[in-house]
């Protein structure tokens, strides 16, 4: 499991509060107990953050990123997926994902 950018963490040079956020990737799949049962796997605990690449300065940026972020899973040895579900987990309504896609294989089975 990864990200690009990876998290909020990638702007700890620039806001060093952010240097421990736990909204990383794995997040995602294994969220906190005590989180879980506090609020479901809602929570924001459970939940992946990541700057809009075009908003990083350039001194925060590793390389040359896509435009869009990127949350990759990959697995070993063939899997079979029967469902993904997803929250779009935002503390206000003009935030979080506005549109996404979802690419297996190389071929994309939701845009939207």
């Amino acid at each position: 499991v990864t990200a690009v950018p990876y998290s909020v963490r990638d702007l700890a040079g620039s806001t060093p509060s952010l240097a421990q956020d736990p909204r990383i990737p794995p997040a995602v799949f294994l969220p906190s107990h005590a989180a879980a049962a506090a609020s479901g796997p809602q929570t924001h605990l459970s939940a992946w953050l990541s700057p809009l690449p075009r908003s990083m300065l350039p001194a925060e940026r590793d390389a040359v990123l896509p435009a869009d972020n990127t949350f990759f899973v990959f697995f070993h040895f063939p899997v079979r997926v029967a469902a993904i579900r997803m929250w779009n987990y935002s503390k206000t309504p003009t935030r979080g994902v506005k549109e996404f896609s979802l690419t297996v294989d190389g071929h994309t089975v939701f845009m939207g």
